[in-house]
């Protein structure tokens, strides 16, 4: 279930990666195929109180007026979106998607962290090293990504409903996000690589012939950045953060990146087991809403009530449970467990089962089996 989208790339390299080579004409690829499955996948994580009860890739509400019977990525009507704010923040999401499903298929890059997470937070002393802070008013980058402690890099995602060429003004105000903050490793600025990544969205009343992404290679100010291990273990820990935020365990998430760490109580949650690959996970049902048990779980016991939520649910997010015990004691003050989380090798082949590279499952309530509570 694939659709193609144009890419044209400015001020990369002469000579393409690997993964960018059309080997065909020895440049930059044209085109590149988006994996409707995984692209709603990452979407349902990003929008995770969207609780519509769609059918298949359409649960990416913008994806169900994709043009049938073709293989562009163009839309029907004018959509997406039925008004005005509608179709802007469709364009917004679809942009931002399309930017972390980039990162993880073309730049390898399964760690993605919202720069707003560390502007202005005290962060802790096992990142005394590193300060991100800004240096002007207005918008910055939205994220930050890392694949290692050698490959990071500062992102900006927009979706428009025309093509912003790479000569015209709004390209060049957008450049000058990048002037805004500083990334700063032992009291000297780095200069990160900083993309602009700008989806321009096609449908049948604005005539493009199909959507367009553009992205641009500039470098940020500072001295040319090598590697920082303590950089890349704030993007992997501020990734977790927002992870975790999904599945409403922000404090944890919060002790991990900030200086408030948790103490040495025990928290007790649900365990669950794939039924596909026997994994054990830490998660949570989407509910589909409206949602009333017709009683509360005491007066009929936990494990049945974990029933009721499943029966009701449309998915299950959850976390391997041993990177969850990792998180667990990095959140204490214990750094080192940061060090035993390492990338998965990611499933996208059924899209009722999704594992993500950073130990995350999207999948069918329906396969997953409750196991009992446990104390971490």
């Amino acid at each position: 279930m694939n659709r193609t989208i144009e890419i044209e790339f400015n001020k990369f390299p002469l000579k393409p990666q690997e993964n960018l080579l059309d080997s065909t004409s020895n440049n930059y690829l044209k085109c590149i195929d988006i994996n409707l499955k995984k692209l709603t996948a990452l979407y349902k994580i990003e929008e995770f109180d969207d609780y519509n009860k769609p059918k298949n890739y359409q649960e990416f509400p913008a994806l169900k007026y994709l043009v049938p019977n073709t293989d562009l990525f163009k839309f029907q009507l004018g959509h997406p979106g039925k008004g005005k704010d509608s179709r802007k923040e469709n364009s917004r999401v679809l942009g931002q998607t399309l930017c972390r499903y980039f990162n993880l298929e073309y730049f390898d890059a399964p760690y993605m962290a919202n720069i707003s997470d560390f502007i202005g937070h005290q962060l802790g002393n096992e990142f005394n090293n590193i300060n991100i802070v800004r240096k002007s008013s207005g918008d910055t980058p939205d994220f930050i990504s890392a694949t290692n402690n050698k490959s990071i890099s500062l992102w900006e995602a927009k979706g428009r409903r025309r093509i912003i060429s790479f000569n015209e003004t709004d390209f060049e105000k957008w450049r000058k996000q990048f002037d805004r903050i500083s990334i700063i490793c032992n009291n000297i600025e780095q200069s990160l690589k900083g993309y602009i990544f700008e989806v321009a969205i096609a449908n049948e009343r604005n005539k493009l012939p199909n959507s367009k992404i553009l992205v641009e290679d500039p470098e940020t100010s500072g001295e040319r950045f090598d590697s920082n291990e303590d950089l890349f273990n704030l993007i992997k820990s501020g990734h977790y953060k927002r992870t975790l935020q999904k599945m409403g365990l922000q404090f944890i998430g919060d002790a991990i990146i900030y200086a408030e760490k948790l103490n040495q109580s025990k928290y007790s949650f649900p365990t669950y087991t794939s039924k596909k690959t026997k994994k054990e996970y830490i998660g949570i049902f989407a509910i589909n809403f409206p949602f009333i048990l017709a009683l509360p779980y005491w007066e009929f016991g936990i494990i049945e009530y974990n029933q009721g939520i499943k029966q009701n649910s449309k998915h299950f997010f959850g976390i391997e449970k041993t990177i969850f015990k990792n998180l667990i004691n990095v959140a204490r003050g214990n750094r080192e467990y940061l060090n035993s989380i390492e990338k998965r090798n990611g499933n996208f082949s059924n899209e009722s089962h999704i594992e993500f590279e950073d130990g995350t499952l999207l999948c069918n309530p329906n396969l997953i089996s409750f196991g009992k509570i446990e104390q971490f």
